[in-house]
């Protein structure tokens, strides 16, 4: 039974879950359609939905959610920030994957009001500049295009989950001045969205994750994460996340397993040495996206290699920017670039796919 509190208010137009159950007439654009055609759906009980993954490491597979695991996470996320009925949340998130849809079951679960948005790189333009929120779920890009825009109107937010990719460096730093308690996500489609959140601002703001609810972990012989989540999963889950497990309940992040670079014996996780390239990157006033990544040596086996997006005039001035900050075997010693980076559907860099481009650029 959902609770009476919950209330979607779609592009600015309100529906009861009366009106949801009841279905509502077609003739709306893509988004409001995948929106109101998911919670008609949850609302009639059905059992099992079909969830397509982001396909950042490769192809998207399809996977099957049962609806007492996706109310499970609800539930868990409810606890974890201390969620409650009426709280008003932002979901600016497409609904065909699993952050939007687990926002419509969180509303439809917890007894939230909604306000859902088309996905876009502000979701505030599309906002009432009136109403406090208690709750959002963002991704980086729409974080650093507030930040950028209109900081103060995160400053409507009570509490902000951020996922979907890392959360660049640069941005960090002006998250500490807002009183918005703003916390990093780790999960996957698979774990039906977050198992484990990260303080990133405030007096409390954390170095590591901590996990959900009813959710824990260990690693396996490669250091990579295993989840063991009962409520969500049939069976322990191992990632290909290498990370410095801290205790049953704790982990800090530091790379993708697909991404590591054994260049002369010496392992190196990329994701480790983009932050400080980040910063290398901002300091110049670069505009580019870019990534680490292992590229054939003779001698080496791999090396580190920068992949850039766009062209940069000088890269020697890059370089010896780097030279001077990374330890000797972190720094690039081949630097690639392509015109526009390939991505997934939900908008990361796949980096197999860019590296490969850039390659035969």
């Amino acid at each position: 039974m959902e609770p009476n509190a919950a209330k979607l208010i779609l592009n600015g137009r309100a529906y009861s879950l009366t009106d949801l159950r009841q279905g509502v007439a077609a003739g709306h654009g893509s988004f409001e359609s995948e929106v109101l055609h998911f919670c008609s759906r949850w609302l009639s009980g059905e059992s099992n939905f079909t969830l397509a993954s982001s396909g950042t490491t490769g192809t998207s597979k399809k996977i099957i959610a049962t609806r007492q695991r996706m109310q499970a996470s609800a539930m868990a996320t409810q606890r974890a920030l201390g969620l409650k009925p009426g709280d008003i949340a932002i979901m600016g998130l497409d609904a065909r994957y699993i952050a939007g849809k687990m926002m419509l079951v969180r509303m439809m679960t917890i007894g939230l009001q909604l306000w859902a948005v088309e996905p876009t790189a502000n979701p505030f333009q599309l906002l009432p500049a009136a109403i406090p929120f208690d709750f959002a779920a963002m991704v980086p890009y729409q974080v650093q295009t507030v930040l950028e825009c209109e900081p103060q109107s995160l400053e409507r937010i009570g509490k902000l989950i951020i996922g979907g990719a890392a959360l660049p460096a640069a941005a960090l730093p002006r998250l500490q001045s807002i009183t918005t308690q703003c916390y990093a996500t780790y999960g996957m489609t698979e774990t039906l969205s977050h198992v484990a959140l990260q303080k990133i601002n405030g007096p409390d703001r954390s170095e590591h994750y901590t996990a959900l609810p009813g959710v824990s972990f260990t690693v396996n012989v490669h250091d990579c994460l295993v989840i063991h989540a009962p409520a969500l999963l049939d069976g322990p889950l191992i990632t290909h996340d290498v990370v410095e497990l801290l205790g049953p309940q704790q982990f800090r992040w530091l790379g993708r397993w697909d991404n590591v670079i054994n260049s002369g014996g010496i392992k190196i996780v990329p994701e480790t040495l983009e932050p400080t390239v980040e910063h290398a990157v901002r300091d110049l006033g670069l505009p580019n996206r870019f990534f680490i990544a292992a590229t054939p040596h003779e001698k080496l086996g791999q090396q580190v290699t920068l992949v850039l997006e766009g062209r940069v005039d000088n890269p020697e001035i890059l370089m010896t920017l780097l030279k001077q900050r990374l330890e000797k075997h972190h720094i690039p010693k081949r630097v690639l670039a392509c015109d526009q980076f390939v991505e997934t559907a939900t908008g990361k860099i796949n980096r197999r796919a860019s590296l490969a481009l850039a390659t035969s650029a």
